[in-house]
């Protein structure tokens, strides 16, 4: 499972990376007035759109080691890992993954403007190459984006097919801990009016994980391939297609314990293997399976119609998801739990069309229609000797589980900018939505188990829901180099059937969660629009947010509402290139995410009632949200050095500085991490029109091994160590020192 050592900080591209894009690229935007972003849905400077976002170019990802989604956290205010283990993002605190089939994220994530919705492993993220920029849109984006959008929105552009010009790249990153990135992309001229592009990686995580039983590290590797073919007819029609494919694996990822009770039936398993249970343990003793696949692809059509200034588009998109677990669940050489395995597929569909205004008028629009449909079947079998001292010799224990989920989705949505006056503006848009969902899981005996350790009770259920999500703001330039905006956004993630639920005490029917912020800001252009200085004041109230936990007592992940969540702050951000040849990108943000009245939680390990444990449960009112730090800041920047023989050096510095982060809804000190400083750096040369490039690398330099993620054990109890707790370890864990090579031609 691939975690990140969650992250923070602004990021702006200013300059297109030097392998990747022709050299006159390099000299066109030396300010940031010119970095271009399409939050709204239209092409406008990032400094005129009233709302937080953040641009993360190609020269940020590849100074940052960005490969994929996850890496993100690194380089964005406000971005971080949903508190479950299953993963996924959460920006300003809010995010949830659950287990559930029919729930999605609450941050939406779209690729050349097609959603893909829950066709997103959180266990095998997005892969970030050849990509343009990627936009992260803070707040609820329903009005625009949709349903799964209610805390924000991942907005990623791939590099476009340029027309009449013959170019390749090749990049690679070759590190210790048996790491490497490479890359690859040709951009091939058709005649006149069209061009194709074809892209791929080869990547190979940093071993991370120690299997001692087995003698062997952690091995994930993700590959793939994108081929954009770009057409225009005539000076009024574009089109593009769009097809790709990736496949991930990870063998022998698992968790490390970090912490167990002395004595314990798990603690004298560990030391069976030589393992001392503690936050800096990464080695894991397992002799069943541990192999998971994940395979993505899709292809989509945009075409693009000019009618005198307005743009019609129509956007239709396939995506699928195949996946394939098998795992050994138990943390030890004993068969408590060593067969977890399934898999599943999911079939999405999307059809958007869209109107876009011309630019520059008094009144300024986007409108459209959007449907999807999806449709997904998966199945999982649990079995092993769970209640070993009980059970016979030999015999097991086990259930199998099989859900469908059918989804369909409906929307109508506009938004309009009204010019009053060269300085004044306002803003308003409306989304109406119309969702479906219907879910059912059989469950049955394991083959050859003695008996269920869970539920095979079936689960059934249907849910549809209409709402409607809106915006309304304001901005006003106060200079012609600074603009202030405030907003107001109500936004929506749908229901879900709870397709999972082991008990009539867990609801079947989740509740939609809805957002309500308020948000002002200032975006600032300084030292001649060398440097941009912005900030933004947010305040976010969650009705009915939708979170999971997990249950030792009844050994299952329960996903409901949480009555009420507010999360509010500020964001500071600087970016730009102050001198000649430094490029600066900053960032700190203030997080305040507490819960709600009305929402109680399972106690702690060794929680008593004067810690507020009464009948096993708890009230979480006041409780800082997980995986949600306090503070967050990062930098990054590059200073470049030329010579007169046309070759440049360089130096490159990047840091993600954390407060303590708590990982748990309830006090757990064992699930928490100190304030921690991870640092990364790239010491490099280039040839002249940076056609080669030769750089020495270091990623968490001072080797700060920091978990991921921190939660209770799900087989504490079975374990005889129901305080005990595992871990999640990042590509980041550990020290990791390479070479990087570009070139192109």
């Amino acid at each position: 499972m691939k975690k990140m050592i969650i992250g923070l900080s602004c990021s702006c591209s200013l300059l297109a990376l030097a392998y990747a894009a022709p050299a006159a690229a390099l000299d066109d935007q030396q300010t940031v007035t010119e970095i271009v972003v399409t939050a709204n849905k239209r092409e406008e400077r990032l400094q005129d759109v009233p709302a937080s976002v953040t641009a993360v170019g190609a020269d940020q990802l590849a100074r940052q080691n960005i490969t994929s989604t996850d890496d993100l956290v690194r380089a964005v205010p406000g971005l971080g890992v949903a508190p479950v283990p299953s993963g996924g993002m959460a920006v300003r605190g809010i995010g949830t993954r659950t287990f559930s089939r029919s729930a999605e994220g609450s941050v939406g994530i779209v690729v050349d403007n097609v959603a893909l919705g829950n066709a997103v492993n959180p266990q095998s993220p997005v892969q970030l190459f050849d990509v343009s920029r990627v936009e992260v849109l803070a707040g609820p984006q329903g009005t625009l984006f949709g349903k799964n959008t209610s805390a924000g929105v991942l907005n990623i552009t791939t590099k476009s097919p340029v027309l009449g010009v013959f170019e390749g790249a090749g990049h690679a990153d070759i590190g210790t801990r048996n790491s490497r990135v490479l890359q690859g992309v040709v951009n091939l001229p058709l005649g006149d009016d069209a061009a194709l592009r074809v892209s791929g990686h080869l990547d190979q995580l940093p071993q991370v994980y120690e299997n001692v039983f087995k003698g062997r590290r952690n091995d994930n590797d993700a590959k793939g391939v994108r081929t954009r073919l770009r057409w225009e007819p005539s000076a009024d029609l574009s089109i593009n297609l769009i097809a790709d494919y990736d496949k991930s694996r990870q063998r022998d990822s698992t968790w490390a314990i970090s912490n167990s009770t002395p004595g314990s039936f798990l603690t004298q398993q560990l030391a069976k293997c030589g393992i001392v249970a503690s936050h800096t343990n990464n080695r894991a003793c397992l002799d069943g399976p541990a192999d998971s696949t994940f395979e993505s692809y899709g292809a989509s059509a945009q075409v693009d119609y000019d009618l005198g200034g307005y743009t019609l588009s129509s956007i239709t998109a396939n995506r699928w998801l195949i996946t394939r677990n098998q795992a050994d669940s138990d943390s030890v050489q004993v068969n408590l739990l060593n067969s977890n395995f399934g898999g599943g597929r999911i079939t999405n569909f999307s059809q958007e069309f869209r109107l876009v205004s011309p630019a520059g008028q008094m009144f300024e629009y986007v409108a459209g229609l959007y449907y999807f449909r999806s449709g997904q079947t998966s199945n999982n079998t649990q079995q092993g000797a769970v209640l070993q001292a009980l059970l016979p010799t030999g015999r097991t224990l086990g259930q199998v589980s099989i859900t469908n989920v059918e989804a369909k989705s409906y929307a109508a949505f506009a938004q309009g900018t009204l010019h009053l006056g060269d300085a004044f503006r306002l803003i308003a848009g409306g989304r109406l939505n119309r969702e479906e969902i219907s879910a059912d899981t059989d469950r049955f005996l394991a083959p050859g188990a003695l008996a269920p350790f869970g539920s095979i009770l079936p689960v059934a259920g249907s849910v549809s829901d209409n709402d409607f999500s809106y915006r309304l703001g304001a901005q006003y330039d106060l200079t012609p180099d600074v603009m202030g905006y405030l907003t107001y956004s109500r936004g929506y993630k749908g229901p879900a059937v709870n397709d999972g639920a082991a008990s009539q005490n867990v609801p079947l029917i989740v509740r939609p969660e809805i957002p309500k912020q308020i948000e002002a800001g200032i975006k600032s252009d300084l030292l001649e629009h060398r440097l941009a200085l912005n900030l933004a004041v947010f305040h976010t109230q969650v009705s009915d947010f939708q979170a999971q936990f997990f249950d030792p007592a009844s050994m299952q992940f329960i996903y409901g509402n949480a009555p009420e969540l507010t999360t509010k702050g500020v964001e500071i951000t600087l970016f730009g290139r102050p001198i000649d040849g430094l490029s600066l990108n900053g960032g700190l943000a203030y997080t305040d995410a507490t819960y709600g009245e009305g929402f109680f939680t399972v106690c702690g390990p060794n929680q008593t009632a004067a810690q507020g444990c009464v009948g096993g449960r708890q009230s979480a009112v006041g409780r800082r949200l997980s995986a949600t730090p306090r503070w967050k800041m990062t930098f990054s920047g590059e200073y470049v050095h030329a010579w007169e023989n046309g070759y440049e050096g360089y130096v490159q510095l990047d840091g993600v500085y954390s407060s303590s982060v708590v990982f748990t809804q309830f006090p757990d000190a064992e699930a928490t991490t100190g304030a921690h400083l991870v640092l990364g750096g790239r010491v490099g040369v280039r040839s002249p029109e940076g056609r080669y490039g030769l750089a020495i690398y270091a990623r968490n330099l001072t080797d700060a091994q920091v978990p991921g993620f921190i939660t209770t054990n799900p087989l504490g109890v079975q374990l005889g160590d129901p305080a005990s707790h595992i871990q999640f370890l990042g590509p980041d864990y550990r020290r990791v020192v390479g070479v990087s090579l570009d070139a192109r031609f």
